[in-house]
């Protein structure tokens, strides 16, 4: 019914108000009216695909003119079977001092760095080691700064099977669940796939 500030210890309640503030009458002997004190209120929440999207700018477009086309992107994700995403586990958090503009940059589109940085893929075969980058994944730039970066296997992965990862019985949803046969078509011919949700939302097959 409640959350707790991990900074300063502040309470609050589920729908955003102020209910508990530690040590409220020595630090601030002044008086302190909780009720000044809630949560903002986000003007625009939304959703699509089990993504829940918010907006604190009150002019933001809504999430379907937002989203555009990338749309079809997050189905490739979230919809291959009808009951869709489930989360398992806990989620895995990192804290480190670095620019967030280069995560969402790194997905929505830089297959530039892959021979170097995925050096070990290359050296697998599971990425393409063309210097002159000839046979390099398709970049697609979408609205609003969101991107996607779609990679085919290359020769020397002809051989593996298609819709690599993915159980048979997984395979048979996704005839059913994706919105065209266009989806179910890419992620049989792709290996990677990745892309950013402008500014904050990144995602990888």
């Amino acid at each position: 019914s409640d959350f707790r500030c991990p900074y300063h210890g502040w309470v609050y309640s589920n729908t955003g108000e102020l209910v508990g503030v530690p040590a409220m009458t020595e630090a601030y002997p002044g008086g302190f009216d909780k009720s000044q004190w809630g949560l903002r209120h986000i003007p625009h929440v939304d959703s699509y695909a089990g993504f829940i999207f918010g907006s604190v700018d009150p002019k933001a477009p809504s999430l379907t003119d937002y989203l555009g086309d990338t749309t079809f992107y997050l189905d490739l994700i979230a919809k291959k079977t009808a009951g869709g995403l489930e989360v398992i586990g806990a989620p895995h958090r990192w804290v480190m001092s670095a620019n967030w503009k280069t995560a969402a940059d790194n997905f929505v589109g830089d297959s530039y760095h892959t021979l170097f940085a995925h050096r070990s893929m290359v050296e697998l075969g599971m990425a393409p080691g063309d210097p002159n980058f000839a046979s390099a994944p398709a970049e697609i730039s979408l609205q609003n700064g969101h991107g996607v970066g779609v990679l085919g296997f290359p020769p020397t992965l002809a051989d593996f099977p298609e819709y690599e990862g993915y159980p048979d019985e997984v395979v048979d949803q996704m005839a059913t669940s994706y919105p065209s046969p266009v989806h179910k078509d890419l992620m049989r011919r792709s290996s990677f796939i990745h892309g950013t949700v402008f500014p904050n939302l990144s995602f990888n097959r």
